[in-house]
């Protein structure tokens, strides 16, 4: 067999082979997109919760909670200050306090953004 025979015949079978890391590549990049994709789902369910009427939005410190309903506070918890009983009540007051049901959201800031 002629060097050019075996040249073709080397890049025949070269061919087929998929290059190096071009299946990691691949896998980094879809699982990118499917990291966007819950971030813009998690977004927009936060977004049409937090505009429905009578939605209620608890900022949750690690100390202390803040209730509100839209952007209006509502009331305060502070967990450190009473027995965790009264203080589940007073939650439960304000929770009710819409008196139509509605949707509650949970805000957890992240760690270390606030002194609560």
């Amino acid at each position: 067999m002629s060097a050019l025979a075996n040249n073709h015949a080397a890049g025949r079978q070269a061919a087929g082979q998929k290059p190096a890391g071009i299946g990691v590549r691949a896998g980094s990049a879809l699982a990118w997109w499917v990291g966007e994709l819950r971030s813009i789902h998690r977004d927009a369910a936060h977004w049409l919760r937090a505009s429905a009427p009578n939605t209620l939005t608890i900022e949750a410190g690690e100390r202390r909670w803040v209730v509100r309903c839209k952007q209006n506070p509502i009331g305060e918890i502070d967990w450190g200050a009473a027995d965790a009983a009264s203080s589940r009540r007073l939650l439960r007051d304000l929770a009710a306090l819409p008196r139509r049901p509605g949707a509650i959201v949970v805000e957890i800031p992240p760690s270390g953004s606030s002194a609560r």
